[in-house]
């Protein structure tokens, strides 16, 4: 029975490696990291009693953007006239991992764009004239690896 590791890439880019159990199997756990198509190959590295070898190639074996989830982290109530600062989170969901890139909208959900933010730590200040409750909406646009999504609040704005 063959022993020693195999190490699976995409391309000429090792993703995973795994050593083979006492049945002759081995379990590889990884992750491509950059959506796209690749072909992908399984590489024996051999040991004492066998030679190397690779399986035939998997081609175009897809890997997709992987979906996201933006949190709009919402400030106090503020008052009319006073400027008041909004943060977003994007988190990959699983099994996505990695840094989303792109940029944030931050807008009523409709017409009015408050302003946009193209690098993490997302955030947005604006200032609302007039007392009353505001929707804000967080609009992540995704990347090549990531998915875009959205998150709403109501925000309070309160007479001065």
């Amino acid at each position: 029975m063959p022993t020693g590791a195999v190490k699976v890439r995409a391309g000429t880019i090792y993703f995973c490696s795994a050593t083979i159990d006492s049945a002759g199997n081995a379990n590889c756990a990884g992750g491509i990291p950059v959506s796209g198509l690749y072909d992908v190959t399984a590489d024996y590295l051999g040991d004492t009693s066998y030679l190397p070898a690779s399986s035939p190639v998997w081609p175009e074996f897809s890997v997709s953007q992987a979906s996201t989830t933006t949190t709009l982290n919402p400030p106090l109530p503020s008052l009319a006239a006073t400027a008041v600062t909004f943060t977003t989170t994007v988190d990959p969901l699983s099994p996505g991992a990695g840094t989303p890139y792109g940029s944030v909208t931050f807008t009523d959900g409709s017409v009015t764009t408050y302003c946009t933010d193209t690098a993490a730590p997302w955030e947005c200040t604006y200032t609302f004239g007039t007392a009353g409750p505001y929707m804000v909406q967080a609009n992540y646009s995704g990347d090549a690896n990531f998915l875009g999504s959205l998150n709403t609040i109501t925000h309070h704005v309160l007479s001065g």
